[in-house]
């Protein structure tokens, strides 16, 4: 019984450790994605960051984009040089957070003075945005996010290949709606 119990703790503990990804998606209800066939990247993408070099520097940005593109090759998509049903691009944000927690002590309800404890914790998280731009109206037709929290950058390339394909399974719903 001992070691089941040890063995809950450690599976609950381990499971509070991983690096969850959040992900959403908006789109354009009057768009019907289905009938986009190919894509292209914008133009202008946006550059590295200098602030945070872990996270946004050209390995990376190399990497989301050969995932996107592989991605949207499996969902049917074509890339094309000119002339594309959707203009692609993405953006990398990262934010750090302090968060403050008071620990009271005092083991009785009233007292003449408070007697508090302040803790704080810095939390640094990491967001890809997809966007999805119909090329003929110039108009965003899609987005999707993927955020996690950032226990140790730089980030892997199993990671990011991960996030990419849980964001845009969003946009392989988002189609079949």
């Amino acid at each position: 019984m001992r070691n089941h119990i040890l063995f809950v703790l450690c599976f609950l503990f381990l499971n509070a450790c991983t690096e969850r990804l959040y992900v959403s998606s908006d789109y354009d209800d009057s768009v019907s994605l289905i009938e986009y066939k190919t894509f292209a990247w914008a133009e202008n993408q946006e550059q590295p960051i200098r602030g945070n070099p872990q996270f946004d520097n050209e390995l990376n940005r190399k990497r989301i984009t050969e995932a996107i593109e592989n991605k949207l090759e499996i969902l049917g998509l074509e890339k094309v040089d000119s002339s594309p049903d959707l203009l692609i691009d993405f953006h990398l944000l990262v934010d750090q957070r302090a968060y403050y927690t008071a620990h009271d002590y005092y083991p009785f309800a009233f007292r003449y003075w408070p007697n508090y404890e302040i803790s704080s914790y810095i939390v640094k998280t990491s967001t890809i945005v997809i966007h999805f731009v119909d090329f003929n109206k110039e108009q965003l037709v899609w987005q999707g996010t993927g955020s996690w929290t950032l226990a140790s950058p730089p980030l892997s390339e199993d990671q990011i290949q991960s996030a990419i394909n849980e964001i845009l399974d969003q946009f392989q719903k988002s189609r079949l709606r």
